[in-house]
C-alpha cells in the first residue's frame, strides 16, 4: 500500500510539473528578507493559482546557491510557478540576473517593513522562540547547534549577516547585534531596489499598507481575484 501511494504521488507531481511548463504561466520570485511577510505572500500566491516552489527541497540545496552551484535549483524553478524564502531571500545580483535571463517576463516581489528596526525585533523574537527557549541573549555557540533544514545553514546565514564567511577567533560581535543585522537589512534593500531601477517587472511592498493586496493583483494581472493578504507566521505584535 506504501509503494502504491508513493507511486501516486509522483504520477501527481510529475503532472503538476508537465501542467507548469505547459501553461508557461510568468514565474513571480519574492525576493525580500525572511520577517517581511514571506509566509502570508505564499499564501496569497497560492490563493492566486500559482504553484508554489517546495520550500524543503530549497533548504536543502542551500549550500549550492551560497556555492555558485544552481543548476539543480534551477531545475526545481522550472517546475514551479512562485517562490519566496530561501534562497530568494538571500538573492545576490548574479542570481537575479540569471533568473531574468531564463525568465524574462518573471515578476520580482520586494516584501519590506516599515524600517529596519521593526524587520530586527521580528526576526529576532521569532528566532528566540523558535529554537532559543526565549533565551535573552544568543551567542554563536548557540546558533552553530541549529539544525535549520540543514547542518549549518543559520550559522552561514547568521555569518552573511555579518559579511563573514567564518567565524574569526575572537569575534566580538554576537549573532544577532542589532546594528550589523540593520545595516544588512537596509543594505540587502538599497540593492534589490538599485538593481531593478526602472524595471516593470519589480515592486516593491509592505504587506501591512492597506493598498498592498489590490496593488499586487494589479502587478500580477488578477485584478479581479477575491484573495486577500493576510498575515501568517504572526510573531507577537510585531508581525
Amino acid at each position: 500500500m506504501t509503494f502504491i501511494l508513493k507511486k501516486l504521488k509522483l504520477v501527481r507531481q510529475n503532472a503538476g510539473h508537465l501542467k507548469v511548463r505547459l501553461k508557461q504561466k510568468p514565474k513571480v520570485f519574492v525576493i525580500g528578507a525572511n520577517k517581511t511577510g514571506t509566509t502570508s505572500m505564499n499564501k496569497f500566491l497560492q490563493d492566486l493559482g500559482y504553484r508554489m516552489g517546495p520550500q524543503r527541497k530549497f533548504e536543502l540545496l542551500a549550500f549550492d546557491y551560497f556555492d555558485g552551484k544552481w543548476e539543480r535549483i534551477l531545475n526545481i524553478i522550472k517546475n514551479y510557478e512562485a517562490f519566496q524564502d530561501t534562497p530568494f531571500s538571500k538573492a545576490t545580483n548574479e542570481f537575479l540576473l540569471e533568473l531574468q535571463q531564463r525568465y524574462p517576463d518573471a515578476k520580482f516581489i520586494l516584501s519590506t517593513r516599515d524600517d529596519a528596526s521593526e524587520w530586527y525585533h521580528s526576526l529576532l523574537q521569532f528566532h528566540r522562540k523558535l529554537w532559543f527557549k526565549d533565551k535573552a541573549i544568543v551567542d554563536w555557540k548557540d546558533v552553530k547547534e541549529v539544525n535549520y533544514g540543514t547542518e549549518g545553514l543559520l550559522l552561514h546565514f547568521m555569518l552573511s549577516n555579518h559579511s563573514l564567511e567564518t567565524l574569526p577567533d575572537g569575534y566580538s560581535k554576537l549573532p544577532y547585534d542589532q546594528e550589523i543585522l540593520e545595516q544588512w537589512y537596509n543594505d540587502y534593500n538599497s540593492r534589490i531596489v538599485k538593481f531593478f531601477e526602472g524595471n516593470a517587472t519589480f515592486i516593491v511592498v509592505n504587506l501591512k499598507d492597506q493598498n498592498t493586496t489590490d496593488q499586487l493583483k494589479e502587478f500580477l494581472g488578477h485584478p479581479t481575484s477575491r484573495a486577500r493578504i493576510g498575515r501568517l507566521n504572526v510573531t507577537a505584535e510585531r508581525q
